[in-house]
């Protein structure tokens, strides 16, 4: 019974994660047409954060691995589009989780500073150089881990999660260093 239990919640979260690459394949051709435009609303930044990540506990704790959140005491209302915006967050975690080693170790943390709202997700993967960071948002790239086949996915991910960042009028940037991890920071402007 545990082991069918076990099977179903594997089954589940392959499904939201093949849900979630089509809804960012089909976002990414609307994005090509001028197509896409947020559907804003009242939301709260914490919210949509606290469900990107509890998106991938399970998944993650499958591999021996955690996932941690770290939230800093504020308010994260925020006029926004919450299906885009945990779209893209959920892009950027399962790109952490993807260049993890075999146990991922990815941590998450939502602040304020004085005009912006600051997303920071850290992984402790294999890390990047400076030619390979200065491309990581360009459509279809796809860093490697030595082999091509290594790392699953479709290379849309940083070049959608860069520009619904930047629908929202913020700015995304990385800092990597080869066998340490990476670290990506998004910025949004708090609403004026």
């Amino acid at each position: 019974a545990d082991q069918i239990r076990n099977y179903l919640a594997v089954i589940k979260t392959e499904n939201k994660r093949m849900n979630a690459q089509m809804e960012s394949v089909l976002q990414m051709s609307m994005m090509d047409k001028e197509e896409l435009t947020l559907q804003r609303t009242q939301m709260s930044i914490e919210h949509v954060v606290v469900e990107a990540v509890e998106h991938f506990k399970l998944s993650v704790a499958q591999r021996n691995g955690w996932i941690d959140l770290v939230v800093s005491h504020g308010s994260y209302t925020y006029f926004g589009d919450p299906t885009q915006f945990k779209s893209a967050l959920t892009n950027l975690i399962d790109n952490a989780i993807k260049y993890s080693s075999d146990v991922p170790m990815v941590s998450v943390k939502l602040s304020e500073e004085d005009h912006d709202f600051v997303i920071v997700v850290k992984d402790r993967g294999i890390g990047m150089n400076e030619e390979t960071t200065s491309q990581v948002f360009d459509r279809f790239f796809r860093a490697t881990k030595g082999n091509i086949h290594d790392v699953k996915g479709h290379g849309l991910g940083l070049s959608f999660v860069q520009e619904i960042v930047d629908k929202h009028g913020g700015l995304i940037d990385v800092q990597s260093n080869i066998g340490v991890g990476s670290t990506f920071i998004i910025k949004i402007e708090k609403n004026q």
